[in-house]
């Protein structure tokens, strides 16, 4: 494989990748909201649908489907402005259970990849938990599907997953002739690495746009792995 060939697929793949980089939702702790949780129900109609948001792939799918939030994760990323102001929950693995109940929430929105590590907190606060499956485009479809048909903004549902799949074509199209590369995917972890397979939602995303993962047959999205392991992959491109 020629290095201009390979270095344009590189750019592609990191390209789209970086586009819809929705999956990775465990970020640093950094404080954003100057409301306090009595506000926030002072603000609220009785009415509405009182939503926290625990991770940023949430908070961004709630604010594409102009659905308000009475709480966000806590950290250092920049969240839409339609959020600005409000109570920081914490981390999304371990979120501040006291300022989540202060809040009276509905529905408390989280992901499946760490459904097993907030489950237990959620149930003993007596609080209603709903865990949206991101692990791949089409799961994250159907969530996404899913959210706008109970909160009444089908419409806006349809919009964004017609916008992934156009892409998805657009993208396919382009690389239909070409050679598939073969991918390694790598995620830095203290001390370590885990090696994504084509269970996981960057996994899917490589798949979709023409690439080839080397590590295949898993049943989890993310497995270890050590230094020999990862030179037998002799990948094209790594990630």
């Amino acid at each position: 494989m020629g290095g201009g060939v390979k270095m344009k697929r590189r750019i592609s793949l990191l390209s789209f990748i970086t586009l819809f980089s929705i999956l990775f939702i465990i970020t640093g702790c950094s404080s954003n909201g100057d409301v306090t949780a009595d506000q926030v129900k002072e603000n609220n109609d009785p009415d509405d649908h009182r939503i926290i948001g625990t991770t940023v792939a949430i908070v961004e799918i709630m604010d594409a489907l102009e659905l308000d939030l009475i709480g966000v994760p806590t950290t250092y990323k920049d969240l839409p402005e339609r959020y600005d102001g409000l109570p920081d929950v914490g981390n999304a693995k371990s979120p501040d259970m006291e300022t989540v109940m202060s809040l009276q929430p509905k529905e408390v929105m989280s992901v499946t990849t760490i459904q097993h590590d907030t489950e237990e907190f959620f149930e003993q606060a007596d609080v209603n938990a709903r865990y949206l499956n991101l692990e791949s485009i089409d799961d994250m479809h159907e969530d996404i599907l899913r959210i706008g048909e109970d909160y009444d903004r089908t419409e806006e549902a349809e919009v964004i997953v017609q916008s992934f799949e156009d892409k998805v074509e657009e993208i396919a199209e382009k690389v239909k002739d070409k050679e598939s590369p073969e991918v390694l995917i790598l995620l830095g972890v203290p001390g370590s690495y885990l090696i994504g397979t084509d269970e996981s939602y960057i996994g899917d995303l490589v798949t979709k746009t023409g690439g080839v993962n080397v590590i295949t047959g898993e049943d989890v999205d993310f497995i270890s792995s050590n230094t020999e392991h990862l030179q037998q992959t002799n990948p094209d491109i790594i990630l």
